[in-house]
């Protein structure tokens, strides 16, 4: 789908941050720059980096979501990127929902996760008062149309001349 030189083509992971990314995704080092990345790990890597982002949850929280959030994954990004290619509508729509700000739940899921306990229960004690939901196709959507663009600019960049 994309390369790594595009897929890392930005400061959101520093080289430490991407080797740990892309040992989470199975690889046992940072693949070469010009290493195609299949659209489901390219998925994975971004919901990696959407989490890190996410300032109220700890690292082993995030550890945690993103290896039990992808287990549902498998074939979301193909499938996403096959309705991009098509130009439709995507008829999927995977959500990472998280509740007062200790409790996620996501699409296929039946329960929630304690973010304290990592404990999987069928429902908070107290009801949540706060949902906050990310929808993956978007997050999916978004990242690959900026590395479509930065991909275009790449193909279209002038050689440097050798000295």
């Amino acid at each position: 789908m994309f390369t790594v030189q595009v897929l890392t083509h930005d400061t959101v992971l520093n080289p430490l941050q991407q080797r740990a990314a892309f040992r989470q995704l199975g690889y046992t080092t940072v693949p070469q720059p010009e290493t195609e990345i299949p659209a489901d790990d390219c998925l994975r890597l971004w919901l990696i980096m959407m989490l890190g982002e996410l300032k109220f949850l700890a690292p082993e929280q995030r550890t945690i979501i993103f290896d039990s959030v992808t287990k549902s994954l498998e074939g979301t990004g193909e499938a996403l990127w096959n309705s991009m290619q098509r130009q439709a509508s995507a008829t999927i729509t995977p959500m990472v929902v998280v509740g007062d700000g200790q409790y996620i739940t996501w699409s296929g899921h039946i329960g929630w996760l304690d973010l304290v306990s990592g404990d999987v229960i069928s429902e908070p004690q107290v009801p949540v008062l706060e949902t906050v939901g990310y929808n993956l196709a978007v997050l999916f959507g978004r990242n690959a149309l900026a590395c479509q663009q930065l991909q275009r600019k790449m193909d279209h960049a002038p050689d440097c001349p050798a000295d």
